[in-house]
């Protein structure tokens, strides 16, 4: 499971205000160097969370379906 991923669930549950950078290295097992080297800030981590997690999701789940059905026949 990635960062990204872990950070997500931690803020699923917890918030975005409530989970610490310090919740996400000690629950990922990561070291604060590797979550520096690949987010400068929490907000960054934040904006990759819902690029890289979210929106696949979302695209799969929403926009992708009604692109289907604005595409049938009439």
């Amino acid at each position: 499971m990635t960062i990204l991923q872990k950070a997500f669930e931690l803020i699923y549950v917890n918030g975005y205000q409530t989970t610490s950078i310090d919740n996400i290295i000690a629950t990922t097992q990561a070291t604060k160097g590797a979550f520096y080297y690949h987010f400068k800030t929490k907000d960054e981590m934040g904006f990759a969370i819902i690029n890289e997690v979210m929106k696949p999701t979302l695209i799969s789940s929403f926009i992708e379906p009604l692109q289907q059905i604005t595409m049938l026949p009439v």
